[in-house]
């Protein structure tokens, strides 16, 4: 099983590689539980404007592809839930996720 740092550092290449001309300030990857009980990963690409750009479809799905054949590729079967934010989206949750504690 691939290492949260390792999916971290791929998705993180890949993003950069698949999203252009989007700019990654970073990607957070937390393990977590889908709602059948199965491991999972949640990934979250912080895209660096306040307007993100145009991500089309493909690029997401090629994304989510490439990122699932990395897992597969170290036996890990976990499933990558990708999600996209600006900087402002992850300040926003911060704040919730701290009032929420």
């Amino acid at each position: 099983m691939r290492t949260v740092e390792e999916v971290r550092r791929r998705v993180q290449k890949l993003a950069e590689r698949e999203l252009k001309p989007a700019r990654i300030q970073r990607v957070r990857v937390e393990e977590s539980i889908g709602f059948r009980g199965d491991p999972n990963l949640r990934i979250s690409i912080v895209l660096g404007h306040r307007e993100p750009p145009e991500i089309t479809g493909r690029q997401a799905m090629e994304l989510l592809r490439k990122t699932r054949e990395f897992l597969f590729r170290g036996d890990d079967e976990r499933f990558p839930h990708l999600q996209y934010l600006t900087t402002e989206d992850e300040k926003a949750w911060a704040a919730e996720d701290a009032e929420s504690r």
